[in-house]
């Protein structure tokens, strides 16, 4: 995680529980570029994207529903990734998630990415997967991720929010 703090392109947003008798961090995002998203999804030996990206028939990014369409989205300048977000499990469903979500949105001009597991199991992350549908995000497709460095296969789905 360091390395992507690192990255000139990261911004980490903090939220914190300020009240009388506490004051802690109650959770954090981190935004930055979709670098680490197309490395983690890019077959290195051509250098496109995954051929198991399957992209939901209902996607609104573009009329065209192809993986090229989902790479011109990548190849914007302007597209931020959610590459973590976390809230202390004491103060979850309390509105913490969603307002790091909102703060990365004030942030991003154009479209945010975000991805979530959602198998093997016990690595399904359903409470993610809705924090994000809840703050307007739309589920662009899923990957079968064969290259996971903690477990494989595995499998995410892709969730875009465009700005408006």
């Amino acid at each position: 995680m360091l390395e992507i703090l690192e990255s000139p392109s990261a911004e980490l947003i903090l939220a914190c529980k300020d009240d009388e008798q506490t004051n802690m961090l109650a959770g954090y995002l981190i935004l930055e570029a979709p670098t680490h998203f197309k490395a983690a999804y890019t077959d290195p030996s051509d250098g496109l994207l995954d051929p198991f990206f399957v992209i939901n028939p209902s996607l609104t990014l573009y009329p065209s529903t192809n993986s090229h369409n989902l790479l011109e989205l990548l190849e914007n300048p302007e597209l931020r990734y959610i590459y973590q977000i976390a809230v202390r499990t004491d103060l979850r469903r309390q509105g913490v998630g969603t307002a790091l979500i909102n703060m990365s949105k004030q942030r991003s001009t154009y479209a945010l990415l975000a991805d979530t597991l959602f198998s093997p199991e016990p690595y399904d992350n359903e409470a993610s997967f809705q924090l994000f549908r809840r703050n307007g995000f739309k589920q662009s497709g899923t990957l079968d991720i064969r290259n996971f460095p903690v477990f494989q296969p595995c499998q995410t789905r892709v969730l875009t929010w465009m700005a408006e």
